[in-house]
């Protein structure tokens, strides 16, 4: 069985994708890569951030750059990269 992974043109960045992993209706991998995980309901993973051999429960919502490893998420929660968001914050 082979897959195909589209990328658009205008947004090369946000090509996300999973290895060995159950994911659920209704998430979206916007850039991240899911491996060995089992995303819930309407979870959100966004651009250039990694969850590895975890399990994300409804609702939670992984921000950009942020590393999750082994780890079980319940409930709605978002999670960052704090060091990252400060220096996008001083840039501004």
């Amino acid at each position: 069985m082979s897959s195909r992974v589209i990328a658009t043109p205008k947004r090369p960045h946000s090509l996300g994708f999973a290895t060995d992993s159950l994911i659920s209706e209704g998430c979206i991998i916007s850039g991240g890569y899911i491996d060995r995980s089992v995303l819930g309901p309407r979870v959100r993973v966004n651009s250039f951030a990694e969850v590895r051999e975890s399990i994300l429960h409804e609702g939670a919502d992984i921000g950009r750059h942020c590393r999750i490893q082994r780890t079980i998420i319940e409930g709605r929660l978002h999670a960052f990269d704090a060091a990252f968001d400060r220096i996008r914050q001083i840039g501004r």
